[in-house]
């Protein structure tokens, strides 16, 4: 197989009309990324020790800007390489300064517990920040690496 086409958010009942592609090496072609420095995330209902974040109840999140970079990017993934300790749902929230996280412009999905790479894409409609729970459960994680891939113009 010279290249793989995996759909980023396959929950949806239509194909999401984006995408990560990857060549035979299982390098990542055709896009941008940004990687999210993890020390300018906000930790919320979590704290921090050494590599780990412990949730402090059961709706741990991280909350960054959106990459100024990507502003005119009309799709955008997002990419969480990240070890938990069970079986669970993640999910992310985007949206604008001015307003609320909302269930609307979010998007779930079930991921297995130990080390895992978490993929969502969705519409840039002029995304301002980032919201990721990555667990709904009082656990561990520990956050390798986040970053947001911008699509081609």
């Amino acid at each position: 197989v010279d290249k793989i086409n995996i759909p980023i958010h396959p929950q949806w009942g239509r194909y999401p009309g984006w995408h990560i592609e990857k060549n035979k090496e299982n390098k990542i072609i055709g896009t941008n990324y940004i990687s999210i420095d993890l020390k300018k995330t906000n930790i919320i209902n979590g704290k921090k020790y050494e590599e780990k974040i412990e949730a402090t109840n059961n709706d741990l999140q991280i909350v960054f800007d959106f990459p100024l970079a990507c502003k005119d990017s009309s799709h955008i993934g997002l990419e969480v390489v990240l070890t938990r300790d069970s079986d669970g749902w993640s999910q992310v929230f985007y949206g604008q300064k001015s307003t609320s996280f909302s269930e609307q412009n979010s998007l779930k999905r079930y991921y297995l517990a130990g080390n895992t790479v978490m993929q969502f894409a969705f519409e840039n409609n002029d995304l301002e920040k980032i919201r990721i729970d990555p667990t709904v459960k009082k656990e561990s994680i520990k956050v390798d690496e986040i970053k947001i891939y911008c699509d081609r113009k």
